[in-house]
Parts: C-alpha cells; sequence; structure tokens
C-alpha cells in the first residue's frame, strides 16, 4: 500500500538501509533538511517509489494495488523518465564516461519503459510494447529471460508463452540477429539490440526544462 506523504521519506531511506547503501548526498540533503522535503520533492520522492515497484517481478494487479496506480499510470510516468534514462545514456557515450554506466541507464530505461526487472531487461529491449510485461515475466519465469535462451528455444515453445506465433517468431528471429551482432562487434562496442518494434521514445517539446524534481527519484540502477 502507498505510504502516504507523511511517510515516504522515512521509506526512501529504508530502501537504502535494506540494500545496505549509502544514500545518495542529493536526496540526502533534501531528508535531513530542517522542515524536511518540500511539496514538490515530496511529489517526486512518492513518484520514484511507485515507478520502483513498477518494475518489481510482481504481478500487475498487485502492482497496482500497492501504488494505487493503475498500470497505465505507471507506464506514462515510467515512459517520462525512462526517456530521461536514455539521454544520460546517450551523454554518457558522447562524453565517454565509460560504457557501464551507459549500459546501466539503458537498462533502467527499458526496464521503466516495460515495467520489468533487472532480468527482463534484454527481453523489453527486444520487444517492448509488443511483448508487455506479463508476457516478458512469465518468459523468465519459465526460465526464458536471456536473449540466448529465445534464439534456441523452439518456435512452438515461444508461441505456446507468448500466445501468438507471429510475435514467438518475430522475437525468436531478434534474438538470433542480436547473437549474430553481438559475434560481430568488437568487445567495446555497445550493440543496439534489433527491435522488433519501432523506438516508442518520446521526445520532449522544444523548451519543457526537467524539474528539478527529477533528480531526487532514486532508483537502484543494479537491483
Amino acid at each position: 500500500m502507498a505510504p502516504g506523504r507523511s511517510g515516504i521519506a522515512g521509506v526512501a531511506r529504508k530502501w537504502f538501509e535494506s540494500r545496505e547503501r549509502p544514500v545518495p548526498a542529493p536526496l540526502a540533503e533534501v531528508l535531513d533538511r530542517k522542515g524536511g522535503p518540500t511539496a514538490v520533492e515530496l511529489t517526486a520522492l512518492e513518484a520514484g517509489w511507485r515507478l520502483g515497484c513498477w518494475i518489481e517481478p510482481l504481478p500487475t494487479p498487485e502492482i497496482e494495488r500497492q501504488t494505487r496506480w493503475t498500470a497505465g499510470m505507471l507506464a506514462r510516468a515510467g515512459e517520462g523518465l525512462a526517456w530521461l534514462a536514455g539521454a544520460a545514456a546517450r551523454i554518457g557515450n558522447l562524453t565517454g564516461d565509460g560504457m557501464e554506466a551507459a549500459e546501466a541507464w539503458t537498462t533502467l530505461a527499458r526496464r521503466l519503459r516495460a515495467g520489468v526487472s533487472a532480468e527482463g531487461a534484454a527481453l523489453a529491449g527486444l520487444g517492448g510494447e509488443e511483448l508487455g510485461r506479463t508476457v516478458i515475466h512469465a518468459l523468465c519465469h519459465d526460465g526464458l529471460g536471456s536473449i540466448d535462451a529465445v534464439a534456441d528455444a523452439s518456435p512452438d515453445l515461444l508461441a505456446a508463452r507468448t500466445g501468438d506465433r507471429g510475435l514467438a517468431l518475430r522475437l525468436r528471429a531478434a534474438a538470433k540477429r542480436l547473437e549474430v551482432n553481438q559475434k560481430a562487434k568488437a568487445s567495446t562496442v555497445i550493440a543496439r539490440p534489433p527491435s522488433i518494434e519501432a523506438d516508442p521514445a518520446p521526445r520532449p517539446e522544444q523548451g519543457q526544462e526537467t524539474n528539478r524534481a527529477a533528480h531526487l527519484i532514486e532508483i537502484d540502477l543494479q537491483s
């Protein structure tokens, strides 16, 4: 169940404590400030908590019950933050901040867009909206969450798990193409997965500014 504004700051602290990680300095500054977070900052913390639930490997009805947001609301919020994560990945690549950080941002973007756990990020990169979070979680549960597993699976098995033979064939073909790309690319190059769908990432309107509260949405890039 949603913790409510009076308890969201405590939830944020416990989230990091449970993972034995220090609270990031910008967030710690807000939480430790005399008078606590502002209303805008509390809104950002609430959004971060809800999106953290959205990318957990839980059934969609359970996440809706916990967050009191519908899957559609969570998906729209995740899409907006996924665009920022994707931009961070592209900036990292351009400035040479390191492949590991860029890949972490890319993975987070996929997870936010599809609403899946770290295990489902690879499938989200292949299938995205066409697969859907329920199918991705089901495939992961059945041991088909990796690119190799999908590429090696029979079309009949994938069709049975996805409920759509055409989708299963496209998914398997995309996984096989990615395998070939990964072998052909040098180890220093991050290959872009061949997608079975168009990139759904929205583009911000001209002049749109990112609210400072967005920087307070802390999501673990590794969990």
